[in-house]
C-alpha cells in the first residue's frame, strides 16, 4: 500500500508541474513485461495493475480491506446468499447495452 501511495503522489506531483500546453496523454511504463492480459486468470501484480487502469470494477476495496460500491449504486444479497443483485449508477450500462440491473447466481 505504501508503494501505491508513493506512485499516486508522484503522478499527482508530475501532473501539477506539466505546462498547460503539454500533451494530455499520461504514459506509464510497467516494471516487467506482461505475460497475461486477463486479470481474471492470473495473480500477477502487473496484470492486476493493468486491469485497474483499463477496466472499471463493480466493487472497490479501500486500503483497510473494506468494500465499497464503485460502478454500482447499490447491491442486495438474498437471505440464502444465493442471489446477488447489483444496480449500476445512473448513466452506466452493461457492455451489451443491457439495463442497469444484474443478478448473479451462485451454483
Amino acid at each position: 500500500m505504501i508503494r501505491r501511495s508513493f506512485v499516486a503522489a508522484a503522478i499527482a506531483l508530475f501532473a501539477s508541474i506539466i505546462p498547460a500546453a503539454a500533451e494530455s496523454t499520461l504514459k506509464a511504463v510497467m516494471n516487467i513485461e506482461l505475460q497475461v492480459l486477463d486479470p481474471q486468470v492470473t495473480t500477477a501484480t502487473v496484470t492486476r495493475t493493468l486491469g485497474y487502469l483499463v477496466y472499471d470494477t463493480l466493487i472497490s476495496m479501500d486500503s483497510e480491506g473494506g468494500y465499497h460500491p464503485q460502478m454500482q449504486e447499490s447491491w442486495q444479497v438474498s437471505p440464502d446468499r444465493m442471489t446477488w443483485t447489483f444496480t449500476l449508477r445512473p448513466g452506466l450500462a452493461w457492455h451489451d447495452g443491457g439495463g442497469s440491473d444484474l443478478r448473479a447466481f451462485q451454483d
